[in-house]
């Protein structure tokens, strides 16, 4: 008979348990309505088995009765580390019903899971310390100049949790603060794809240390819009850091190329210029008291650049300027 009714009374504690869980499972893990039920069932039966050992009849059925109302109390006590925080999810609605911050919890063992996520491995918890960004270098992106690609090094940021955040919000993300972490990485590559295809790549070259720091606060922007969009309890505080960007080698061969071609460019002017003086000066020994024009078309005849239109005359040269017409007229030629 002590049997039965030590179970009967397990049994309707248990069902009591069920139903407020079922029922109101969010209003139950707040005001710990399961814990207050087996602690009341701890006391019943702890005085249940004084009171009949009193009697001189001992009976050990509330006794062990008291003893599994003791071990259901000592399994739902869960203590979380310092500067960390946890779900708690019901097993019956697979919701969170609440959470845990630092120090000694408590937790239904039976039908609540303390959790960073619905399919996290239980009594794990996710860190409120600062997440860090580390970046080593993006992959190559396309710059504003078709066939012109870069790469963006040591990107690196601090992530913390906002003073006013929702930290239930982190326990509504499949992998909590690990898919928070992985999502920003993927916006940092999308913000590079679209700020760097709109930048030339001169200025990445000839004013890296301004484009640099464009790109450092615009991060730093997008980035809190991106988790407030997303409702992550998380925000930059401090600047963002990117050590370098680095262009594609064949930037700097189109560059040479281009170099090389005005410096080939300038040396032809500054040939022709010399030779220009050379024929004017040639022009004055040929026609000392000629006008400019005459010397020069002179020096031209007597060169052999123009053909010889004008009445025939003899000019006096002397062997140095003849020679040194034969050579100018040889390098024209060639």
């Amino acid at each position: 008979m002590e049997f039965l009714i030590n179970v009967c009374g397990l049994l309707i504690l248990f069902i009591i348990i069920i139903i407020v869980k079922w029922t109101m499972p969010e209003e139950s893990y707040k005001h710990k309505y399961s814990l207050i039920l087996a602690i009341v069932g701890f006391v019943l039966f702890a005085l249940w088995f004084i009171l009949n050992a009193t009697n001189n009849n001992f009976n050990l059925w509330p006794f062990i009765s008291c003893i599994i109302c003791g071990i259901y109390i000592s399994l739902g006590g869960k203590t979380v580390a310092y500067k960390t925080i946890t779900g708690v999810f019901s097993n019956i609605t697979k919701k969170p019903v609440g959470y845990m911050k630092e120090g000694l919890n408590w937790a239904d063992p039976i039908f609540e899971t303390v959790t960073i996520n619905p399919h996290g491995a239980p009594n794990t918890s996710a860190g409120l310390q600062e997440i860090s960004i580390d970046i080593a270098e993006t992959p190559l992106v396309q710059t504003k100049t078709r066939g012109i690609q870069i790469k963006i090094r040591k990107i690196n940021f601090m992530l913390k949790f906002k003073d006013n955040g929702n930290v239930e919000e982190l326990f509504r993300i499949n992998g909590g603060t690990i898919t928070i972490k992985e999502r920003i990485i993927k916006f940092v590559y999308e913000f590079f794809l679209e700020k760097v295809g709109n930048t030339l790549p001169e200025d990445i070259d000839q004013n890296k240390s301004n484009t640099i720091r464009k790109f450092t606060n615009s991060l730093k922007e997008e980035v809190n819009n991106f988790c407030e969009d997303n409702q992550y309890p998380y925000e930059i505080t401090t600047r963002v850091i990117i050590g370098d960007t680095e262009l594609e080698a064949k930037y700097y061969e189109v560059l040479a190329k281009k170099e090389f071609s005005r410096l080939e460019a300038d040396a032809k002017d500054v040939e022709a210029n010399r030779l220009q003086t050379r024929i004017a000066k040639f022009g004055k020994t040929l026609l000392p008291g000629g006008t400019e024009k005459e010397q020069l078309d002179a020096a031209l005849v007597a060169l052999g650049i123009v053909k010889k239109d004008i009445q025939e005359k003899r000019y006096g040269v002397d062997p140095v300027l003849a020679q040194l017409a034969n050579d100018i007229a040889l390098y024209l030629k060639k």
